[in-house]
């Protein structure tokens, strides 16, 4: 799955992410398709895929600067 979309210059980040949405719209479908649910998720719309997607990816992307910022700051305090 990861490997698949890395070939296709996706990386693991953006892949992850994408993963999560398609996860979560398997979800919203199999809970339409049972007919005794009586479940409700809130807030929804045309745009909550893709602004979920936005901010994996966007959070993402902070955690992974905060991180080489961490590492960089303990190797300079190794020296």
């Amino acid at each position: 799955s990861v490997s698949v979309l890395n070939k296709v210059n996706i990386n693991s980040q953006e892949a992850s992410a994408l993963i999560v949405v398609t996860q979560h719209y398997d979800t919203l479908q199999s809970i339409g398709q049972e007919t005794n649910s009586n479940l409700i998720l809130l807030p929804n719309s045309p745009q909550a895929g893709s602004e979920m997607l936005n901010n994996m990816v966007a959070s993402f992307t902070a955690s992974n600067q905060i991180g080489e910022a961490m590492k960089n700051a303990a190797n300079k305090k190794k020296e």
